[in-house]
């Protein structure tokens, strides 16, 4: 009531609002810290309630970077972008603290940021770098804690990021950069995660998918892309391509592919030749 009445008061500003729940938000960051360290129950930690503690503040000030810009106006488009962008990837950071289901809602948080921030006003450059930012922390985390779902996550936002980058707009660097970066980093986590010994706390058979199946997403991309119009966009599909076969030899080299996962790159240059006029 006291809260409600100060409102309707105009005691609580909206400068002021921002600014409580920006400090709400990061004292409850800190809170779920000292949970998650025992300080705050006696040396015995309590990981659960420290994890959900913690994501309450990132969604706090989540909220209230958006506020910021969307509500009231005290931020521009770019600075709210960049804030949504922190919290989202220091929350993917802390996952490595308090475990994978705070991954799992960084990771998702992430890739929602250009959404709500208004994708439009995003130019191709700021935007690609920023989900390769996401697809690099994400199996990070992945290859670091073996946490499969984390990378199935990252794989499966890529994979509609990179969708989406082929029609509206259209940005062939943008696909290709994508497409090959990701298949190389799901090879590169689960080899990590191999040699660290960490996939035996998840499901080492999620894990163990993760590159033949971003070599399949990529090379739908890929495919997609060759049928574009625009004249330079087979020369892009052809080097992709080139790509990701070298990709899917370097993982039989390392024993985390077999040869037969060559096929999903050949069938690209099977499927656009089989088409010539219109990859011309």
């Amino acid at each position: 009531m006291l809260v409600a009445y100060a409102a309707q008061r105009g005691i609580f500003t909206p400068a002021l609002r921002i600014a409580a729940a920006g400090l709400l938000g990061l004292a409850a960051v800190g809170a779920g810290e000292a949970l998650r360290r025992g300080l705050a129950t006696k040396g015995s930690p309590n990981l659960l309630v420290a994890a959900l503690v913690t994501a309450a503040g990132a969604a706090t000030l989540y909220a209230a970077s958006w506020a910021a810009y969307s509500l009231y106006n005290f931020i521009p488009l770019e600075l709210a972008a960049g804030l949504l962008a922190a919290v989202s990837l220091g929350l993917l950071v802390l996952s490595l603290l308090h475990g994978q289901a705070l991954g799992l809602l960084a990771v998702a948080a992430a890739y929602l940021v250009p959404v709500v921030s208004g994708g439009a006003h995003w130019a191709n450059g700021p935007l690609d770098a920023y989900i390769l930012l996401i697809l690099v922390t994400g199996f990070a985390a992945t290859g670091l804690r073996g946490w499969g779902w984390v990378g199935a996550l990252t794989l499966a936002g890529g994979w509609i990021w990179g969708l989406s980058r082929d029609f509206i707009p259209f940005d062939q660097v943008g696909v290709s950069l994508l497409a090959v970066t990701a298949a190389v980093l799901a090879l590169a986590a689960v080899v990590l995660a191999r040699r660290r010994a960490v996939d035996a706390s998840d499901k080492p058979r999620l894990l163990a998918a993760l590159p033949p199946a971003d070599i399949v997403a990529s090379s739908l991309l890929v495919l997609i892309t060759w049928f574009h119009s625009g004249a330079t966009a087979p020369i892009y599909a052809a080097a992709t391509t080139a790509a990701l076969a070298l990709t899917v030899a370097a993982g039989v080299r390392l024993r985390r592919l077999t040869p037969a996962w060559l096929a999903a790159p050949a069938a690209i240059a099977v499927l656009a030749n089989a088409a010539p006029e219109r990859a011309a």
